[in-house]
């Protein structure tokens, strides 16, 4: 690895500069025979991981996890970088390679092709469902392969998204899948994104919560709380090792 990796909630998290984690992901794309998977955890995500022990190992077996959430950075002592702002510097890097986008409406997606139609596209909107069918998958494994596509960006919403980037990138075997939450919303301009501010705070929760109070006030009440434990939890056992 070109650079430190740090565990924490018994995952390994990638420890470098914004620049050096774009170099890094750039270089999985050159990886012929082999596909690889970028997953971008905040609270939300180690939360679900600590109730969920299947998807703990799934997000142990991504490679590269990245702190997406402003806690998660502090607790790290690392920067943030979110999944948006990932693929907004990202693509603007990659302009020379080939990107699928797959997940959200076909409104949103159509959005996004006209802010990037300076790069090589394509995108599906896939069905609404809990999990795909195999012939879904397979399905979805023809267009990437037949668009040639060096990295997939898939906005599924968490746990969904990550689990199927691990999967996926293993049973494609080819492209760097990138799963990037709310970055087609918020790229796209569907849904506001919370002012710097609040984001360097580690306040973005908040405006989440007041523009969307019924899809996320459930799992913030939810999430919060378990965090916070998580973290306390965390600090006294480091504490005790020293």
């Amino acid at each position: 690895m070109p650079y430190k990796v740090e565990k924490i909630f018994d995952l390994n998290f990638a420890k470098a500069s914004q620049a050096e984690l774009r170099e890094f992901v750039l270089s999985l794309g050159h990886q012929k025979n082999m596909g690889s998977s970028i997953i971008f955890a905040n609270a939300h995500v180690v939360v679900e991981s600590d109730y969920d022990p299947e998807f703990k190992n799934t997000l142990q077996k991504a490679s590269v996890l990245i702190a997406d959430g402003k806690p998660l950075s502090w607790l790290l002592g690392t920067q943030r970088y979110s999944g948006p702002d990932f693929m907004s510097d990202f693509l603007e890097q990659a302009k020379d390679k080939r990107h699928f986008f797959i997940g959200s409406t076909q409104e949103v997606l159509n959005a996004l092709s006209l802010k990037f139609k300076h790069l090589q596209i394509k995108t599906y909107s896939p069905p609404y469902e809990k999990t795909f069918s195999e012939q879904e998958k397979q399905r979805q494994i023809e267009m990437i392969k037949t668009f040639n596509a060096d990295f997939i960006w898939v906005g599924l919403g968490a746990p969904k998204q990550e689990k199927y980037v691990v999967e996926m990138s293993t049973l494609c075997q080819t492209g760097v899948w990138l799963a990037v939450g709310a970055a087609f919303d918020f790229l796209s301009g569907n849904k506001p994104r919370a002012p710097k501010l609040l984001q360097d705070m580690g306040a973005e929760w908040v405006y989440r919560l007041i523009t969307e109070p019924r899809r996320l006030g459930m799992r913030y009440l939810k999430t919060n709380p378990a965090f916070i434990a998580l973290s306390l939890k965390e600090l006294t056992q480091r504490r005790r090792n020293g």
